[in-house]
């Protein structure tokens, strides 16, 4: 589904600097006298392209987390997953895993151009589209006596803001959760960016894609700036044998050009292009959304890096 968006006046001080960065958390907690506490933290910061990823397994407790973040602002993608599983546990009591991610990206980009001299108003059309797909449940033997401390949680967020030299700011952003717990019926919400068009009938893992598109007005030697803020996260919590399953993965993809092709945003740094509107339907987004990234359970304890796109063994609920 497309969306139109609506630039606002704003007077912008400064220039923007380029920036990127992305981290990945994942952590798990288990129930017990003997419980550890295993966690992984990774963060990459001051690249265009990066792609941090971590998982944790404890197969004894029956709880993994797993978070793998991906960013390519040289192609315009974003690619975000997590996944936390608490249960069944093996002969112990239980436990619980969350796992968290976000992204964040900014870079200042020069109009230029080889015809059109400077200070020449021009447009730009600018668009973004996000696909995402998430669940929430919980899994336990007696339908009747639900486990009250039984809990899965997604939670989601983007938020783009785009502004130029001629002080005009547009800004959109979007929101997704899902929840269940042992004692009441499980929740979805979803908003902006996440908007609820664009999905899939009868799909219980809410796949959608949305397409937005705005203009915004600029002049050739002035800047063209983009920031992006994302982030994911997934938690779980289940006594033995009960299992709790909670995971998102997102996609965005993005790109712009100038109305008529007169002109260019490029980077002052190192002359890098703005990826073009080509490369920003939602089509190309939904192709990009990872799959769901459950790793098949190893040794008591495992530390370890898995990639998007890693094949493994699913756990249902």
């Amino acid at each position: 589904m497309r969306y139109a968006l609506c630039a606002l006046p704003l007077v912008i001080c400064g220039a923007a600097v380029s920036t990127a960065h992305a981290t990945v958390f994942s952590n798990l907690v288990e129930q017990g006298s003997t419980a550890t506490v295993p966690q992984e933290f990774r963060n990459l910061s001051g690249l265009r392209d990066m792609s941090p990823s971590s998982h944790i397994a404890q197969s004894a407790f029956g709880d993994d987390a797993f978070s793998a973040f991906t960013l390519a602002g040289s192609v315009g993608l974003g690619r975000m997953s997590v996944h936390a599983c608490s249960g069944p546990g093996l002969n112990q009591p239980g436990g619980t895993a969350s796992a968290s991610g976000s992204l964040s990206y900014e870079e200042a980009f020069t109009i230029q151009s080889v015809t059109l001299p400077v200070g020449t108003p021009v447009v730009i059309n600018f668009r973004v589209s996000v696909a995402h797909s998430y669940l929430a449940t919980l899994s336990f033997p007696n339908p009747n006596a639900p486990p009250a401390n039984d809990l899965s949680a997604i939670m989601g967020h983007i938020g783009i803001r785009l502004d130029t030299t001629t002080t005009t700011i547009a800004s959109f952003s979007g929101d997704f959760s899902g929840g269940a717990s042992g004692l009441h019926p499980p929740s979805r919400m979803q908003s902006g960016l996440f908007g609820s068009g664009g999905s899939f009938p009868n799909d219980p893992r809410m796949t959608a894609v949305n397409e937005f598109v705005v203009q915004v007005p600029g002049i050739v030697g002035g800047q063209f700036n983009m920031a992006l803020q994302s982030s994911l996260s997934g938690s779980s919590v289940a006594g033995n044998p009960d299992i709790a399953n909670a995971w998102a993965q997102t996609a965005i993809v993005w790109g712009a050009e100038v109305v008529g092709g007169a002109a260019q945003m490029r980077s002052p740094m190192d002359n890098f292009l703005f990826p073009p509107l080509s490369g920003s339907d939602g089509n190309r987004a939904l192709i990009n959304l990872p799959a769901e990234p459950t790793p098949a359970p190893g040794a008591a304890v495992a530390f370890g890096l898995a990639a998007i796109g890693v094949s493994a063994r699913r756990r249902r609920p």
